[in-house]
């Protein structure tokens, strides 16, 4: 007899850091989650590179760890251009002023009416959006 059981593991980046969850069967929620600081993350990874309490950077003919950790400051912020990029490219519902015009109805014909790009958003709403 074999049992099958249903197992969901989700990553996400946070402001916080990157969230880890584990959904286990058909429950909604998460059997284990857990979020890995942003400051955790860096501490890591410059002591990965790093000789232990002396904050220097071992440099080698094998191993330069100094040209690794600047191949992964460029990719961090080769990904966050993007990022911006594919948000900066999307549309923005304004949800409660759509419903609020329509009396909370889903009223699609009139949804477009409240669709503005994310730049006239944030022009609209200041750099809080």
């Amino acid at each position: 007899m074999k049992a099958k059981i249903d197992i969901d593991a989700y990553v996400s980046i946070t402001p916080q850091g990157i969230h880890h969850s584990v959904f286990i069967g058909q429950d909604g929620d998460p059997a284990i989650e857990l979020t890995h600081s942003w400051s955790d993350i860096l501490r890591e990874e410059v002591e990965m590179y790093t000789i232990p309490g002396a904050d220097t950077i071992p440099v080698s003919d094998g191993s330069d760890s100094l040209a690794e950790m600047f191949a992964m400051i460029e990719t961090l912020r080769d990904i966050a251009d993007r990022y911006e990029q594919r948000v900066m490219s999307m549309k923005v519902l304004k949800r409660d002023e759509w419903l609020n015009a329509t009396n909370g109805q889903f009223d699609q014909s009139r949804k477009d009416e409240f669709i503005v790009s994310v730049e006239e958003y944030i022009l609209e709403n200041g750099n809080d959006a």
